[in-house]
């Protein structure tokens, strides 16, 4: 439980009330132990599901290269035929390569809510650098696994939604988008930072957030559609009605 790369984005900081811990959401983490064993029964039960690495803590977060659990999980899933997929912000996802050669229905996505290295280093503070990103999923699609690049979340009129559809469609088998949702927990907390890092914005996002103007979304997702659809690329659009 946790992540260290402390988005300011993150929905899941609501779990720090859940964790025990004194310290704020990203400043922690809880490494599990399990038998591989007992796992490796438990898991034989999925065959032919979908698991999904990771929605809350990212499995390949710094601690990743110490402890090697999701590693761990991959040799137990190696050369099955489970449905995986997994998201990552961390150039560490190379290091398994030769694990996903095994699985032949698995998908690897990065994800990406700038293309900017400064305001990376505010977005997501620990994790790894944009360029890093990129290069990891061009490697991946060059040693043939399958990729998809995840732009999201979109910060409305911030993160470069476009340019990603302009210039990074073909780097992965998939481009997927989707908004930056504000959840009640946090959305008083990114309003913040908004009005304090882009004041000029400040009015867009509330009348996304507080007065549910979707208007923006709307135009985002209709030009994007006709960027990609010229491109030919394989493409979702999360948030297109």
């Amino acid at each position: 439980m946790g992540c260290p790369h402390a988005c300011i984005y993150c929905y899941a900081e609501f779990m720090q009330k859940m964790s025990g811990h004194a310290e704020a959401w990203g400043e922690f983490v809880d490494v599990k132990e399990f038998d591989e064993n007992s796992l490796a029964k438990f898991l034989s039960t999925y065959k032919g599901e979908r698991i999904f690495m990771s929605s809350v803590t990212d499995c390949y977060s710094p601690f990743e290269a110490k402890f090697k659990n999701t590693r761990k999980i991959l040799e137990i899933l190696s050369s099955s035929n489970v449905n995986l997929q997994i998201l990552t912000k961390s150039k560490l996802v190379l290091r398994d390569i030769d694990l996903f050669k095994t699985m032949p229905n698995l998908r690897v996505g990065l994800s990406f809510s700038t293309l900017d290295e400064n305001l990376r280093a505010v977005f997501e503070p620990r994790a790894s650098r944009i360029s890093e990103r990129l290069d990891a999923l061009k490697t991946l699609k060059e040693q043939g696994i399958k990729t998809f690049l995840f732009v999201a979340p979109i910060f409305p009129a911030i993160t470069p939604a476009v340019k990603f559809a302009q210039d990074y469609s073909d780097i992965a088998d998939e481009i997927m988008f989707d908004r930056l949702n504000l959840y009640p927990a946090f959305k008083d907390k990114i309003l913040a930072f908004i009005g304090r890092n882009f004041p000029h914005l400040l009015s867009l996002y509330k009348q996304i957030y507080l007065f549910g103007d979707n208007s923006y979304w709307t135009d985002l997702a209709a030009d994007l559609e006709e960027i990609l659809s010229e491109q030919k690329a394989n493409y979702k659009i999360c948030f297109k009605d």
